[in-house]
């Protein structure tokens, strides 16, 4: 074997060796993105993001509400409802109804690794003593609902639209129906508002610090001593979550399917978000087809806008509501009692 053989041998191991370690990378970055539990690992890599940091005092006020919305649901008639997936998961939510005589239903899609309970604190309340019925769905992968993987909101936008669906059916075609999400949830409803098989009754949509595509925020979230080995890590973990979750990655974009946008739809993002950076609403915002608006809320970071400024979240909403679908924010639908229930 000469030198130049030798040489070239060498550097085939290397790139055997380089290609071995890219792809252990992207499994192992696959499956702390997408497992139902984080893997231990996965914490340490994901920088504290998935800790609750009970030193903010918005923070604070987040688990607060979280623990008066458990105890708000709990107290309250409510009820639990299943549908399945288009690939065969068992999907759970639970329903508080609000009048009888109602037909206003908010659809509130949580975020990445959370609950409605958790990510809607505050909100829930807001829109039921409205008489509006209110739907909480557990998203694949979370908590009730069945999957080991997490569809990280383009698997979960045709899981919204059965959500949909299913109280169109409960309620009748002359409902109206409020789709809002935050974070993941957040990219769930903009994907979702692209889809041909969202009812006409889906009136209006409020995101919630929503990422612009999975793509996106993966190579946003990738360290930045490493950055360059994002798109060669990334392509391998779309390959893997083509085998595995039955979608590319590429293809999991908000951007895109707000392009295709019908409805009118307002963007919330905090000013301080370090985990879905602002820039990307921005982007979001001028993709979106139809009606829009948008608010970025000072001071707050991810997910934090409602605890930052509840009065100014809520007053957003409602004006929003009122003057692109009608819905009167000093409305309150009373619940009246069915007669037979009565007697």
């Amino acid at each position: 074997m000469n030198a130049l053989q030798i040489i070239f041998l060498i550097l085939g191991i290397l790139l055997g060796l380089a290609l071995v370690l890219l792809i252990t990378a992207s499994f192992l970055m696959y499956f702390v993105a997408y497992s139902r539990e984080i893997p231990a690992y996965g914490k340490f890599l994901l920088g504290g993001h998935m800790e609750s940091d009970t030193t903010n005092a918005a923070e604070r006020v987040r688990i607060s509400l979280a623990e008066e919305t458990e105890k708000y649901v709990n107290e309250h008639e409510h009820e639990e409802l299943h549908t399945t997936s288009f690939d065969g998961l068992k999907l759970y939510a639970t329903l508080i109804p609000g009048s009888t005589k109602g037909k206003k239903i908010v659809v509130a899609i949580h975020g990445y690794h959370s609950s409605s309970l958790w990510d809607f604190g505050g909100m829930i309340q807001f829109y039921h003593e409205r008489g509006y019925h209110v739907l909480i769905p557990d998203c694949r992968g979370h908590r009730r609902s069945e999957g080991k993987l997490i569809g990280f909101g383009w698997l979960d936008r045709l899981d919204a639209v059965r959500w949909c669906r299913k109280m169109v059916r409960m309620f009748g075609p002359d409902s109206e129906i409020l789709l809002t999400g935050v974070s993941m949830g957040g990219a769930t409803v903009m994907m979702a508002s692209g889809e041909k098989d969202l009812p006409g009754e889906v009136k209006a949509i409020v995101e919630d610090c929503g990422y612009a595509g999975a793509m996106e925020q993966f190579e946003y979230m990738f360290p930045a001593q490493v950055k360059f080995l994002a798109k060669p890590v990334l392509f391998f973990c779309s390959v893997i979550s083509l085998v595995l979750n039955k979608h590319w990655l590429y293809s999991a974009s908000a951007v895109k399917q707000l392009e295709k946008n019908t409805r009118p739809i307002l963007f919330i993002h905090g000013e301080e978000d370090d985990f879905v950076p602002p820039f990307m609403m921005e982007r979001c915002f001028e993709a979106a087809s139809g009606i829009k608006d948008f608010m970025l809320m000072p001071g707050a970071k991810h997910a934090q806008s409602c605890d930052i400024d509840p009065k100014a979240y809520k007053e957003k909403i409602s004006a929003f509501l009122q003057t692109t679908i009608g819905w009167d924010p000093e409305e309150k639908l009373t619940v009246i009692a069915d007669p037979e229930e009565d007697e």
